[in-house]
């Protein structure tokens, strides 16, 4: 019995392999698919995407041989099922007849992309019904397409509208590319068996598992059921997929007037105190009807078609929480919040515990949960915040001695928790040494930077050694390749820190040995500084530029 079930098991997977190679989509793939350098905006309902979509039905000249522009409102809640919960919101912003016979049948594509600039309209994604698509040269029928990645228009056949190819085809206008991407046919590298190498191949997202396009077989294990996969049944996306598709609507120029204010909108809850209860509510509405639904610390009192009253169920609790709408038209909204007070993430404030006046040092916390906002607070006085207000790592500047506090802050609705450290800050005659940093300079090559790649060095000028408390480098008589100078010192095991020009930590990396690579190509262009620091105390910085 048992070898009869893996027999079916076998059967089932190459079956879906077959349709993987009889129906296929016609969209064309990326050569450079754009990697993010930042994502999206947290998951919230109240920030939801809402996207307006325009639909184009061509039929023959005479008019005849049409999709029937009832049906469209169906295709509209059938995308809303799987981009709601995602917080993008389709809206059917209206339709047209497009009498064209020469389109009814679309036999390459490049007649589709030609029918996708047929009375495009901008704002919305343009969403086109035909008859029939083209063959591939395998034979493999098109049920869809995209006219690129990402895209204002799809084209998709008639008998395919309320199938996955729609979501499929729209997924693919929000920037999303095939989980098999960069496998046999496909442009890109593959995604390796065990993710390494998930967010710079495959599709670039790193909760869709590694797929090689032939289901479970030579240690892959792809997800069989995921939009942008070949297989059937695809039923939803992932997290990160929806990432990825909302951060293509906030940056991809594409996209910089496809927002809609049309759709059905929920206000927003950042968090909630055991002592109050919370109203939530709807907007544009329209005729749909609501049903709420609350994660289970969370008591619905009261509510109706447009609101809903709440309140945790418990005074102790500090953990997240959400309230839900379920519309009738397949749209899902979920707010979430934290509730109750603000509660830090183990570990301490940390940085370095002697300063002296006019020195300063970086100071980091542990992240917080339920904040909505961090407040670097002196209750002592004598610092100065050079960079970091709002954020969990600060550049701070001694001004005057005697040992004193820092804080971090973080505060919510119900209140605020802090994080501390003592600080000797000394005057700069104390110690014997100075605050004089090392007479070493940091050096960035190639500066500028096209490819993101740089290598930071350290260059000697002199016999000077530094001294005092600044835990001076050591100087080696080894040189870099590409360096004009012979003087180059190792680094000691420290942290490099670059920020962009308003002082925002852009990125981290922790040094060991002597040469020190970085690869920033995921850094937009600008100007940055390098940072050296040791025992969390700044030793050298440099300038540099990312082209």
């Amino acid at each position: 019995m048992k070898k009869i079930l893996v027999l079916i098991c076998i059967v089932l997977t190459q079956f879906s392999v077959f349709k993987l190679k009889a129906q296929s989509c016609g969209t064309p793939i990326p050569v450079n698919p754009t990697v993010y350098s930042s994502s999206a905006t947290a998951r919230g309902a109240s920030s939801a995407h809402c996207i307006d979509v325009f639909y184009h039905i061509v039929r023959n000249t005479n008019g005849t041989n049409a999709f029937s522009p009832n049906n469209l409102d169906d295709i509209t809640d059938d995308l809303n099922e799987f981009f709601s919960p995602h917080d993008i919101i389709i809206n059917n912003a209206g339709s047209d007849f497009i009498d064209n016979s020469d389109f009814v049948n679309i036999g390459s594509e490049n007649e589709a992309a030609t029918l996708g600039q047929t009375n495009n309209r901008s704002g919305a994604i343009n969403y086109y019904i035909v008859s029939t698509l083209w063959n591939t040269a395998s034979g493999s029928t098109v049920l869809g397409t995209a006219n690129s990645i990402p895209s204002n228009n799809l084209v998709i056949r008639n008998d395919a509208t309320f199938t996955s190819t729609s979501p499929h085809e729209f997924g693919h206008c929000l920037n999303l590319l095939h989980t098999h991407q960069g496998t046999a046919g496909g442009s890109g590298c593959a995604e390796a068996i065990d993710g390494s190498n998930c967010d710079s191949c495959g599709d670039l997202i790193c909760d869709t598992p590694a797929d090689n396009g032939t289901g479970v077989s030579g240690g892959f294990n792809p997800d069989l059921t995921n939009m942008m996969s070949y297989y059937r049944p695809r039923d939803h996306f992932t997290n990160e997929q929806g990432t990825r598709m909302r951060t293509a609507i906030e940056q991809e120029s594409l996209f910089d007037d496809l927002t809609s204010l049309a759709c059905v909108s929920i206000s927003q809850v950042n968090n909630i105190c055991f002592s109050e209860s919370t109203t939530i509510t709807l907007s544009n509405l329209g005729g749909a009807t609501t049903a709420w639904t609350s994660s289970s610390n969370v008591e619905i009192i009261s509510s109706n078609n447009t609101s809903a009253t709440f309140q945790p169920v418990s005074g102790s609790s500090q953990e997240e929480g959400w309230i839900r709408a379920n519309l009738n038209n397949m749209i899902e909204l979920t707010e979430e919040f934290w509730i109750g007070n603000v509660q830090f993430d183990a570990g301490e404030l940390s940085g370095p515990s002697t300063l002296y006046v006019g020195s300063d040092g970086y100071y980091q916390a542990p992240e917080a949960q339920g904040e909505n906002y961090y407040q670097w607070t002196f209750p002592d006085g004598g610092f100065n915040i050079i960079a970091g207000q709002g954020k969990t790592t600060a550049r701070i500047e001694a001004k005057s001695t005697g040992m004193k506090v820092i804080e971090l802050r973080a505060y919510n609705n119900c209140g605020y928790r802090y994080k501390y450290i003592y600080v000797n800050v000394k005057s700069s005659s104390s110690g014997g040494g100075g605050s004089e940093p090392c007479p070493s300079t940091l050096s960035v090559f190639p500066n500028p930077t096209t490819k993101g790649d740089i290598e930071a060095r350290v260059i000697y000028p002199g016999d000077g050694g530094g001294g005092g408390d600044y835990p001076c480098i050591s100087r080696t008589s080894s040189s870099s390749k590409g360096d004009s100078s012979s003087n180059s010192e190792s680094l000691q095991d420290g942290l490099f820190i670059i920020t962009d020009q308003f002082g925002e930590v852009v990125y981290e990396k922790k040094h060991k040995g002597k040469k020190v690579k970085l690869k920033l190509h995921k850094l937009n262009q600008g100007i940055y500084t390098i940072h050296y620091l040791f025992n969390n105390q700044e030793l050298l910085y440099a300038k540099f530029i990312k082209q």
